[in-house]
């Protein structure tokens, strides 16, 4: 699948990660209707990712699974080591593991519970994840998106390459578009020229509110 086979109108456009680029640019091209429970997270491993969503992310960031890994702009970086998922925003040093953690989870489960929603309601659907270096696993995602949906659904598969130029990679996985584009690597923003020529020509039915 191409870039061209991409364009169209979808009910959403939804966030897989791996880490904020996707969220930050989605939302930069006018594309984030809804949050994900996972936009603001940095999930590395697409093989962890998709074990926890054939689980209805049911154990995602469970207290007894996460490991205090130091401190980001005044925020403790928390990893939980059972789905391999790092916050970095979400916990404030200021008010405490504690309270920042029964404040997040709350959002946490109201963001999943509004995604499984999505899935069961929307009839069409773009999944953007990026850092999704192996066939076996990206197929698996489609799989178990399968699974949970019965949308009409495609996904963009975004990895990084030092290539000035957005290169369009033929996996032939059905309803998969793979892209490598160029990643500055002072900028975790990524490439906004990219980005936009890359998410061109896709749009929303319509607009929601973006809740929290």
């Amino acid at each position: 699948m191409k870039l061209d086979d991409l364009k169209g109108k979808y009910d959403y456009v939804i966030s897989l990660g791996a880490a904020c680029q996707t969220t930050y640019q989605l939302q930069r091209n006018g594309l984030r209707t809804i949050s994900g429970p996972i936009d603001w997270l940095v999930t590395n491993s697409l093989h962890k990712l998709n074990l926890a969503l054939l689980d209805k992310f049911i154990c995602i960031m469970d207290k007894g699974s996460l490991k205090y890994e130091g401190e980001h702009e005044g925020k403790l970086k928390m990893h939980d080591t059972l789905n391999d998922m790092l916050s970095v925003h979400d916990f404030s040093k200021e008010i405490g593991f504690e309270k920042s953690y029964e404040n997040f989870k709350e959002k946490l489960d109201r963001r999943i519970q509004r995604f499984f929603d999505i899935l069961k309601e929307a009839e069409t659907i773009l999944f953007v994840r990026t850092q999704a270096y192996s066939i076996d696993e990206l197929w698996m995602l489609r799989m178990i998106l399968k699974i949970h949906t019965k949308a009409k659904f495609k996904i963009l598969a975004v990895n990084y390459t030092i290539d000035h130029k957005i290169i369009e990679c033929n996996w032939g996985i059905e309803d998969v578009c793979v892209v490598e584009i160029p990643s500055p690597s002072d900028r975790w923003q990524g490439d906004d020229d990219a980005w936009e020529r890359m998410l061109s020509g896709i749009s929303l039915k319509n607009k929601p509110d973006k809740n929290d």
